[in-house]
């Protein structure tokens, strides 16, 4: 990846877990800013990562190449005015991890002409296993492009979307989608301690059998029924328990969630 200067806007949760891949990935650090009001966010990057981070935007916008917009949606339409006039006079590349906020929205408040890419990462992204969906204007440069690429690959998978509507589909597979698996796994655990497993085992089963079915499905070349077929043998317990989801239409319940998330996603878009 090539070493240009990058501001990240807001020290949340998702910044560090980019930075943190991309320290792993050997980014130098002296190439990374991150702006943020917090003075306890600031002191965990200067001391964990040996970057510059403040609250000083203007002395560090001359040095920016690509600005990462990472502070809470609500908090944009204030913010973006702070960069608006070096968007206009240096064209850096624009990553929004910010939910909901469209690709025309930023336009209007940061430039018609600039190039913005939208990313939409999940949590898993935080120990380097998440997945991103991306989605590019038509301003955006193959190099641009990759540059985002490189970025994001610091902390999972990812893959680019036709559309942006599209991100409201990777928000219902990916971006929420780790919530489901955490509440499936709260859910066995649960009905594990009531059948008597104490709760320490039923914790560590839960999440380790996610973890290995995970494994096992992505170092596979088999699909996900295939694999399912090997654990499931004719008239066994886990065909008797896979028998019991369908009866009680596990299909439509996990169906009709995605799609009030993306419907909910396309909603928060449109109110932008």
């Amino acid at each position: 990846m090539q070493s240009e200067k990058m501001i990240f806007l807001g020290g949340g949760n998702m910044t560090r877990a980019i930075i943190s891949g991309l320290i792993k990935n050997h980014y130098p650090p002296k190439k990374i800013i991150v702006i943020d009001r917090n003075p306890e966010k600031c002191a965990f990057f200067t001391e964990h990562f040996g970057m510059t981070a403040n609250s000083n935007l203007q002395d560090h916008l001359p040095e920016a190449g690509v600005i990462i917009l990472a502070i809470k949606p609500q908090d944009a339409k204030t913010a973006c005015p702070s960069i608006q006039a070096h968007c206009k006079t240096h064209s850096p590349l624009i990553l929004s991890i910010m939910a909901g906020l469209t690709v025309n929205t930023l336009s209007e408040w940061l430039g018609e002409k600039l190039a913005i890419i939208r990313a939409m990462p999940n949590t898993p992204s935080a120990i380097q296993d998440g997945a991103a969906g991306l989605f590019a204007n038509r301003h955006c440069t193959p190099a641009q492009k990759n540059q985002a690429e490189s970025i994001l690959r610091a902390t999972g998978v990812i893959s680019w979307v036709d559309t942006e509507p599209d991100l409201a589909t990777i928000t219902a597979l990916s971006g929420s989608g780790s919530g489901y698996y955490f509440y499936f796994m709260e859910i066995m655990e649960a009905v594990a301690i009531k059948m008597g497993i104490s709760a320490d085992t039923a914790h560590l089963f839960a999440a380790q059998t996610a973890y290995g079915a995970a494994k096992l499905a992505l170092e596979s070349p088999e699909s996900f029924a295939q694999l399912r077929g090997h654990v499931t043998s004719k008239g066994g317990s886990t065909a008797a328990a896979i028998a019991s989801m369908q009866t009680n239409h596990l299909t439509n319940v996990l169906e009709n969630a995605m799609i009030a998330c993306r419907d909910r996603a396309l909603e928060l878009a449109k109110g932008s």
